[in-house]
């Protein structure tokens, strides 16, 4: 009784087994079904991705589809029967198609490198050799869709396509060396866009050590490391302005590192530079005229009064002309307020040392620097009171007007301006 009973499960299981394959068979005819079905009309909504993917996912979870290579190329051919007809469809003029299934290529590759891994030795190659295309066609689609991460998958695994062909002695689109420098390109800033900076860096510095890089490779590299490697991040800045010395965009990096640094000094002959190239860019201007302002304050401080007095002067200059190529620029005017602001508060300390002074020469001195500190805040007002046209709440104008009309014991209006202050918090 034993032995039959052990009989009877072993042809149980048999049975079981017998009926997961050809539960697996149907999902995969199933699957093909429903591709070619979408491929006949991909518009219409019965024609689901969805189902497409779930018969095939439960077809090749079982081993009696999944160990056989002809299924993956028959499975990647289909999918790329898919990628095809959804690129014809959503370029065809008047079609307004978009692409629903917008991984059919990679899903391919991948099929077909299931392929090669269990022993094919041709047919994986004709399937990518046919693919290579369409792998490129959906990552422009995506790309001008601004699908960057999905734009970098595609864009490369055409590399990686190319590679393995090429390993095969199978020649490749990509074997033409300005295209596949213009695919290492998309795939490298389609990575940077989508904020895959690990992941697109090792393209960028393939066109780098390549030769003659466009300036946004340096860009990139630079902007990928100057939080984390300082000296890194310089060199890619450095050889990308010697690479590239008219570049708009390359100066402008520059100009910011050395503001981020605060090294001014280097700073004024990087924005001079971009004041002839960008003659009408108001904020090349309010950032020269900060600069001046920065380097005014720090003078002053130091105790070098005409060296002060000159750069206070200079960041006025360029602040003026910021104002005259446009009017309505609210940093511009805000530039001017602040840059006698800054210059009246930073008399403050000299004034409280000659608050101690109680004779009658040191009152007198205190008397006359505090007349001269009142009338450069006084200064300041109209500038500030021009920004708030501009900009009724900005905090920063607010809490200056306030000060102002306080020191000039207008109560009123700073009273004024606290309630307006307060209400904003």
């Amino acid at each position: 009784m034993k032995n039959l009973s052990l009989t009877l499960l072993a042809f149980l299981f048999m049975i079981t087994g017998s009926l997961q394959a050809q539960d697996a068979k149907k999902a995969f005819k199933s699957a093909e079904k429903a591709v070619k079905s979408f491929i006949k009309n991909p518009a219409d909504e019965s024609n689901s991705v969805a189902s497409i993917k779930e018969s095939f996912d439960t077809a090749f979870a079982s081993s009696d589809i999944s160990d056989q290579s002809k299924n993956w190329i028959k499975k990647g051919d289909l999918l790329t029967k898919i990628a095809d007809i959804e690129y014809i469809k959503s370029v065809t003029p008047g079609a307004n198609y978009q692409i629903q299934y917008k991984d059919a290529a990679l899903d391919a590759y991948q099929a077909y490198m299931k392929a090669k891994e269990l022993g094919d030795e041709k047919k994986y190659l004709s399937g990518i050799d046919g693919l290579e295309g369409h792998l490129n066609n959906t990552a422009a689609l995506v790309y001008s869709n601004k699908d960057y991460k999905s734009a970098f998958q595609l864009f490369k695994t055409s590399i990686d396509a190319k590679k393995m062909l090429n390993a095969a002695g199978k020649e490749s689109r990509l074997d033409v060396d300005t295209l596949y420098r213009d695919q290492v390109l998309f795939t490298a800033v389609s990575g940077f866009y989508g904020e895959m900076a690990e992941e697109s860096k090792p393209y960028f510095l393939e066109l780098k050590e390549a030769g003659n890089a466009d300036a946004v490779v340096y860009e990139a590299l630079y902007s990928m490391t100057s939080e984390t490697n300082q000296e890194e991040a310089l060199m890619y800045l450095e050889e990308g302005r010697k690479a590239h010395p008219e570049d708009t965009g390359m100066l402008f990096s520059e100009i910011n590192h050395y503001l981020k640094a605060g090294e001014l000094e280097k700073l004024i002959s990087k924005l001079e530079l971009a004041i002839e190239q960008e003659p009408d860019n108001i904020t090349v201007y309010t950032t020269m005229g900060s600069v001046y302002d920065q380097l005014h304050q720090q003078e002053t401080k130091a105790g070098n009064a005409a060296k002060g007095t000159e750069y206070f002067g200079k960041a006025l200059e360029y602040f003026n002309a910021a104002k005259a190529k446009d009017p309505k620029n609210f940093d511009a005017a805000y530039s001017v307020g602040a840059l006698y602001y800054n210059k009246a508060a930073g008399m403050v300390d000299g004034l409280n040392e000659l608050a101690n002074d109680f004779s009658a020469d040191g009152m007198k001195k205190y008397d006359a620097k505090k007349v001269e500190m009142d009338k450069i805040f006084e200064q300041a007002l109209p500038f500030f009171k021009e920004a708030e046209a501009l900009k009724p709440n900005d905090v920063n104008t607010i809490i200056a007007l306030k000060e102002i009309y306080a020191r000039m014991n207008k109560l009123d209006k700073a009273d004024e301006y606290k309630a307006k202050l307060d209400s904003m918090n």
